[in-house]
């Protein structure tokens, strides 16, 4: 199998399999990033070398079939593709950059260059779906961070749980993260220097790797949602149950921790704990439907049951059926958590406070 990202000297990138067009993107968008980030994800996901070619048209009406034409010449035909670091030149090295110097020795090429110069790095990580993680030799000698998405890529969801388990650190699965990028300058002397520790006649020591929780949780949530529904339901005392009697074997339903019960069936535990978390609102990141008290005094509204309150969800109610201008829902629509609209007809005599 063949894996190609196609570049042309006006920006525009192609990601090509077997001499197939999959996306191709434009500099002027993030659908240029988009197909580059596929291809290094193809490319850790099948474990095959990502090929960057840099394509030169022969005219200003050319097409990307005449490209990829040119790119499945016999290798003898073609000058030798090696990824270089789009900043400064820098041949890469487990996809990062070698010079020190370059801000793309501490990220990946799939960042673009303004933004590293105008975000933080909890901003670039959250934009691109990054995963942080730390390694160090037993001695401290060396440190290092690096990006852990290729092994999330190929991990089952025993694993990944596993590796939640330890509080994504200092167990076997965090051992094979480190592995997984250890062709990455940082880490590949750190375990060079560990080799050669251990070459001597001293103490033998290995190496540690914490993964960012945040991170690879937010990354679960984006790419492998059943699963980290799983997890969050495990967080929350939700138990996930696979069903034994005979006529419903093999679904899954669900049980929060006070006992409440999910009344349908599953075909899959990723399923049912999807269900559990939209329904026990477990998930902080969902929009929320607004919920309001709304307050008619007694003494200036007559309401057939007595009541001067009344909970309501969502913007449906306040229109002008009920005589609120457009200008009062938007209003209402804008509060804040604990903040109180009042008529401007009424004043006091009708409020709404917004209470989620």
């Amino acid at each position: 199998m063949s894996l190609q990202l196609i570049k042309t000297p006006t920006g525009e990138i192609a990601l090509v399999v077997n001499r197939v067009l999959i996306i191709d993107g434009e500099s002027e968008d993030d659908s240029a990033k988009l197909a580059e980030q596929t291809g290094e994800r193809l490319s850790a996901a099948l474990e095959i070398p990502l090929q960057v070619i840099q394509a030169s048209p022969a005219s200003a009406e050319w097409k990307w079939d005449e490209l990829i034409a040119q790119a499945a010449m016999p290798v003898t035909h073609l000058p030798p593709a090696q990824a270089v670091c789009v900043k400064c030149g820098t041949y890469l090295k487990g996809g990062m950059c070698e010079d020190k110097g370059c801000p793309y020795s501490d990220w990946p090429q799939q960042v673009a260059v303004i933004d590293l110069e105008s975000m933080t790095p909890d901003e670039i990580v959250s934009k691109y779906g990054l995963i942080r993680a730390e390694a160090h030799s037993d001695d401290h000698v060396f440190e290092g961070e690096f990006f852990a998405e290729r092994w999330f890529i190929g991990a089952t969801d025993d694993r990944i749980k596993a590796l939640v388990a330890e509080e994504f650190g200092r167990c076997q699965e965090a051992d094979d993260v480190v592995r997984s990028a250890q062709h990455t300058p940082k880490l590949d002397r750190m375990f060079g220097y560990i080799h050669a520790r251990n070459g001597g006649n001293g103490e033998l020591i290995g190496f540690e790797c914490t993964i960012n929780a945040s991170d690879a949780m937010t990354w679960l949530r984006r790419q492998r949602y059943g699963l980290w529904a799983q997890l969050v339901c495990e967080e929350n005392g939700v138990r996930i149950v696979e069903a034994q009697e005979p006529e419903v074997e093999g679904t899954f339903d669900w049980t929060d921790c006070i006992g409440n019960t999910c009344d349908t069936r599953f075909m899959s535990a990723d399923e049912a704990a999807m269900d559990a978390v939209k329904r026990l609102a477990l998930d902080p990141h969902a929009p929320v439907t607004p919920l309001f008290s709304a307050f008619w005094d007694a003494g200036a509204f007559y309401t057939a049951n007595g009541k001067d309150t009344r909970q309501i969800g969502g913007p449906a109610l306040f229109g002008e059926t009920l005589s609120y201008s457009v200008d009062d829902t938007g209003e209402i629509m804008a509060l804040a958590v604990g903040e109180v609209w009042e008529s401007p007809d009424f004043g006091p005599y009708h409020t709404v406070l917004r209470i989620r």
